[in-house]
């Protein structure tokens, strides 16, 4: 990852490097993830990302899939430091919060419902069933909430809520990207709004397939 000119990628090889030296057993506990051991004693994380079995290797910190010891994208490794990063353990998840509730996130609300909510609501409008239909095959899981509502595992503690308000003759349909309430205990408001514009980006390409 050696990738100077990317922002992205530079700030992935920081929290890398703070990341060298903490206690892995007390990494686990406060992500939730596995702690494993494989060959010649190599300790390694085991989690979920996104629904799809990762792990990341105490040392390195280059989160790879495990059908094919592929490196994940710098986006993901930025979530998957981040998240170990700052994740400092957090009580059950109770509801939902949303992007201005955050840390900060009140001044950011106007440039985040720009690229989430406001791009929903123009990719799906009154296609409610289309909505779902897209919230089913990333194998989001329904919730009640609001009119379709659809929660996404992104990581063993964080959970992103994509919800849909139908309309009517006086209100136009909106859309929400909602974050679990103990969400910065685990992620800082940056990377939320990271992950929000992915859930958005994911749901607006499977409505193009």
């Amino acid at each position: 990852m050696a990738e100077d000119h990317n922002p992205l990628a530079n700030r992935v090889q920081q929290l890398q490097g703070d990341l060298q030296g903490r206690d892995p057993e007390q990494m686990a506990a406060q992500t939730g993830t596995c702690l494993e051991h494989g060959p010649e004693e190599q300790a390694y994380f085991q989690f979920e990302y996104w629904g799809e079995p990762v792990i990341y290797p105490v040392g390195q910190y280059l989160a790879c899939r495990t059908d094919d010891s592929e490196p994940l994208q710098v986006i993901d490794q930025a979530m998957i430091a981040y998240y170990f990063h700052d994740s400092a353990g957090s009580p059950p998840t109770e509801g939902w919060i949303s992007f201005s509730e955050l840390p900060d996130g009140q001044f950011y609300h106007q440039a985040f419902q720009g690229y989430t909510a406001r791009k929903l609501q123009l990719g799906f409008s009154t296609d409610y069933a289309g909505f779902e239909s897209c919230c089913r095959a990333l194998e989001g899981e329904p919730v009640e909430f609001a009119t379709r509502a659809f929660r996404f595992q992104v990581l063993p503690r964080v959970s992103i809520l994509a919800a849909c308000w139908q309309g009517d003759e006086d209100f136009p349909p909106s859309y929400q990207i909602l974050f679990n309430d103990t969400v910065s205990c685990h992620l800082p408001t940056d990377a939320c709004a990271i992950l929000g514009s992915m859930l958005t980006g994911k749901l607006l390409a499977a409505a193009d397939q």
